[in-house]
């Protein structure tokens, strides 16, 4: 499920609480740091939100935020648990995690716990990293 057009990786900030603070401050974070300097960038960052499409969409507008922020909806946490973000109940639950993926897909590297303004530099780092491999 990774596109074809990314260059360096796929950095996946997943947060299973709903109408997360921590998510949306990322999102702001990230964005305004990327689309005056590097929109490419921005384009290999995807956002997994436990909101559905129509409160992303509506947050969306209302902070005056547009494409090409990708935010996907796990609702249902389906996305969340197959990656086992909040699979242990003494230690994973509950807070936000950065996944970053390879060109090909490949199992990704987890970071728990991720604090909303580590998350420009964390991105990238992981950006880097990748260019290096």
């Amino acid at each position: 499920w990774i596109p074809p057009f990314l260059m360096d990786c796929l950095v996946v900030f997943v947060d299973p609480r709903p109408n997360s603070g921590d998510l949306r401050q990322t999102i702001k974070y990230l964005t305004s740091s990327f689309h005056d300097k590097d929109e490419k960038s921005m384009r290999q960052v995807i956002f997994v939100a436990a909101d559905t499409v129509q409160e992303m969409k509506s947050w969306l507008q209302r902070n005056g935020l547009e494409t090409p922020i990708r935010v996907f909806s796990d609702a249902d946490l389906n996305f969340t648990t197959a990656y086992k973000l909040i699979d242990d109940e003494t230690y994973h639950k509950w807070s936000m995690s950065m996944l970053v993926f390879d060109t090909k897909g490949i199992q990704p590297q987890i970071l728990r716990h991720v604090e909303p303004s580590y998350a420009v530099q964390l991105t990238l780092d992981a950006m880097e990293s990748s260019r290096n491999n």
